[in-house]
């Protein structure tokens, strides 16, 4: 059994949030992002990864702060983009169970708007199977779980 890692790359996140109370908010989260992927000195090309995660946050408030921990449970949707230099060969790679755990902080610029940042970890780990390129049918392990360091503005309605 082979195993294929992957590279830093971007991450950009949305979520859309209901606030039943003050302490407990429930989400959506989309995340999307990309890794080089290859062995030592070769690049094989890129995996794109689409998280759609359903969560919750516990908020603690202190002024214009609020820091909130959170939990989600998904799925992530992996695409693989090889590159064009390599062998004809192709790789399907599973879509994979997905867990994400958070932690962050609002500081409230505005009663509406906010700066956030956050830090958080995924699950993505799974199945896949090279094809092609004199290599025949080779199954194999990714691991591709995160580590995030989002920052940016978030809006309350």
């Amino acid at each position: 059994m082979y195993e294929t890692n992957a590279s830093l790359g971007p991450i950009v996140s949305g979520n859309i949030l209901y606030g039943p109370s003050n302490v407990v908010s429930l989400g959506f989260n989309v995340e999307w992002e990309s890794h080089k992927v290859g062995d030592p000195g070769i690049d094989k090309g890129k995996v794109n990864t689409v998280s759609l995660l359903p969560f919750a946050e516990l908020r603690i408030h202190s002024g214009s702060f609020v820091h909130y921990y959170s939990l989600g449970v998904g799925i992530n949707i992996n695409f693989f983009e090889e590159d064009s230099s390599l062998d004809p060969r192709e790789i399907n790679m599973d879509n994979t169970f997905a867990v994400k755990g958070g932690v962050g902080a609002d500081y409230f610029l505005t009663p509406t708007l906010a700066f956030n940042v956050e830090v958080g970890w995924k699950l993505n780990t799974g199945d896949e199977t090279l094809r092609g390129g004199g290599a025949g049918s080779v199954p194999r392990t990714f691991e591709f779980s995160s580590l995030s360091v989002l920052f940016g503005p978030r809006a309350y309605f």
